[in-house]
C-alpha cells in the first residue's frame, strides 16, 4: 500500500503529459499542385481541395486540433504568378495555426507574408513574427541558408541559446519545430533534444514529380522518433498526437452512420495512422470558389493564345491522322481503337481540356506552331495521333518519297508522357502492346 501513492503520482503525472499532446495536422511542399493529375489512381494523389477537406473535416470532429504548413506550397519562384495567388488564396482558406515562411515564399517577393501565422525564427528580417504560442504548445520556424538563399541565418550558438532561453520560460509548453534545409543541419538540431517534435520540409529535389513511393513506403516520413517530414507535392497530410490513433471516415461513411462524437476518437488497432494520403475519398466541394475561379482564370489564359495558334495553322506541317489513313488503313485501324484516339474526349470529360499542362499529352502539336487550337478549329489534330510519335508527316501525305525520320528511342518517346505521375507503372514490354501497329 505504501507504494500506492507514488504509483498514483506518476500516473497522474503521465496523464497531464499525454494530455497536452494535441492533435495535430502538417502539411506542405505543394511546389504548385494546385489539382491532382487523376490520369493514374496510383498517383492520383494531392490538391488543395482536397487537403481543405481533411482539415475542415478534422477540425469539425476536434475543434482543439492544431494544423501546420510547412510552406513552399507556390509556384517555383513565382513563375505561375496567378496559380501562386490561388494556392495562397486556399492556403489562406484553410488557415493553418502555424505556417513556415520557407524558400519559395521568400524568394518570390509575393505580398503575403503579413498573415498572422506565418513564422521564421531565424529571418534577417525583425519584423517576422520568430515564433507562435498555441495553448501547450510553441511553435518555431528555421529555414537553412545556403549559397544561393541569405534571408536567414544559419544554426549557430546564438539561435540556439534563443530557442534554449524560450523554451525555459514556457516550461508548460512542449517545443515544436518546423523545418527545412540539410540532413546534416537537422541531426544537429535534433542531438540538442530541445524539440519535442521537429516537422521537416520534403528532402527531395524540385524537379521531383508525385509518385507513389512515398504512400508504398512511408517509413521515408518519419525519419526518427522526433523527426517526421511532409509528403512531396501535398499528396498526404502527416497525423500527430491523438490523430494517429483515429480513424478517418469519408462524407459518405458518414452520412450512412448515425455515430456519436465519442466514435471519433476511437482508438483502432491497427498500426497508427502516419499519413492521411489525399485520394478521391477527400472530393468535395470545398474551396469551390477558389477552384472555379482558377479553373476560369487558366481557361482565359488559354483562350488568350488562340489568335496566335489560328494564324500559324496557315502554314501547318501536320497532316492528321484522316491524311495518314489514305495508305496506312491498317495502321489507322488500329488506331482508331486505341485510347490514344480518344484522348482528348478524357480530359473533356473531367472539364479539363483547357489545361495547357494537360492537353498537351492529349492532341497533336499543342506546342508546336500549326498544331492543336481547339476542338472546334482544329478536330482534325484532337487525339494523340501518327505525328505525335512519327512528326510532322504533312511533305509525307504529299509526296511519299519524302521519307518520315526514324524514332531513335521509343520507349523514351513514349516517356514523353507516359511518365509520373502519369503513368506510375509504364514500361514499354506492357504499354507497347496496347498500340502495336
Amino acid at each position: 500500500m505504501r507504494y500506492l501513492p507514488v504509483c498514483l503520482a506518476l500516473f497522474l503525472s503521465f496523464s497531464a503529459k499525454a494530455d497536452t499532446d494535441p492533435g495535430w495536422l502538417a502539411f506542405g511542399d505543394l511546389r504548385g499542385n494546385i489539382e491532382s493529375c487523376g490520369c493514374d489512381p496510383r498517383t492520383d494523389l494531392g490538391g488543395l481541395q482536397r487537403l481543405a477537406t481533411l482539415v475542415f473535416r478534422e477540425r469539425s470532429r476536434h475543434t482543439a486540433i492544431k494544423v501546420f504548413s510547412l510552406g513552399n506550397n507556390i509556384d517555383h519562384l513565382g513563375k505561375d504568378v496567378f496559380k501562386s495567388e490561388m494556392i495562397i488564396k486556399g492556403i489562406s482558406a484553410i488557415a493553418p495555426d502555424v505556417a513556415l515562411l520557407n524558400y519559395r515564399e521568400l524568394q518570390t517577393g509575393l505580398e503575403h507574408h503579413s498573415a498572422p501565422y506565418y513564422i521564421l525564427s531565424n529571418s534577417r528580417r525583425k519584423s517576422t513574427s520568430r515564433y507562435k504560442e498555441l495553448d501547450s504548445l510553441i511553435v518555431f520556424g528555421f529555414v537553412e541558408p545556403s549559397a544561393e538563399f541569405s534571408a536567414t541565418t544559419p544554426w549557430n550558438h546564438t539561435l540556439e541559446k534563443f530557442f534554449k532561453t524560450k523554451l525555459l520560460s514556457t516550461r508548460n509548453k512542449r517545443g515544436f519545430l518546423l523545418y527545412s534545409g540539410s540532413t546534416k543541419t537537422l541531426r544537429q538540431i535534433e542531438k540538442t533534444s530541445l524539440f519535442y517534435k521537429i516537422i521537416s520540409s520534403n528532402s527531395r529535389h524540385n524537379e521531383d514529380m508525385p509518385t507513389a513511393y512515398e504512400k508504398d513506403n512511408p517509413e521515408f516520413l518519419s525519419r526518427t522518433e522526433s523527426v517526421m517530414m511532409v509528403p512531396l507535392k501535398g499528396a498526404g497530410v502527416l497525423r500527430g498526437g491523438f490523430l494517429r490513433n483515429t480513424e478517418t471516415k469519408s462524407l459518405l461513411q458518414l452520412a450512412q452512420m448515425q455515430v456519436s462524437e465519442q466514435y471519433f476518437s476511437k482508438r483502432v488497432t491497427s498500426a497508427p495512422n502516419l499519413v492521411s494520403w489525399l485520394d478521391h475519398r477527400y472530393d468535395s466541394n470545398a474551396l469551390s470558389s477558389t477552384i472555379t475561379e482558377y479553373n476560369k482564370g487558366r481557361e482565359r489564359q488559354y483562350l488568350a493564345k488562340r489568335a496566335i495558334r489560328l494564324e500559324a495553322l496557315k502554314d501547318t506541317p501536320f497532316g492528321g491522322a484522316s491524311k495518314c489513313q489514305l495508305c496506312h488503313r491498317d495502321q489507322f485501324a488500329v488506331w482508331s481503337k486505341t485510347k490514344h484516339a480518344t484522348a482528348l474526349e478524357t480530359l473533356e470529360l473531367k472539364k479539363k481540356d483547357f489545361v495547357g499542362e494537360c492537353v498537351k499529352c492529349h492532341v497533336l502539336g499543342l506546342e508546336v506552331p500549326g498544331g492543336f487550337v481547339s476542338r472546334k478549329d482544329t478536330p482534325n489534330f484532337a487525339g494523340v495521333q501518327c505525328e505525335n510519335c512519327h512528326g510532322a508527316q504533312l511533305q509525307h501525305s504529299k509526296n511519299p518519297s519524302v521519307k518520315p525520320k526514324q524514332i531513335a528511342d521509343k520507349e523514351k518517346l513514349c516517356q514523353s508522357c507516359h511518365h509520373d505521375p502519369h503513368t506510375a507503372d509504364f514500361t514499354w514490354d506492357k504499354y507497347w502492346p496496347k498500340i502495336a501497329h
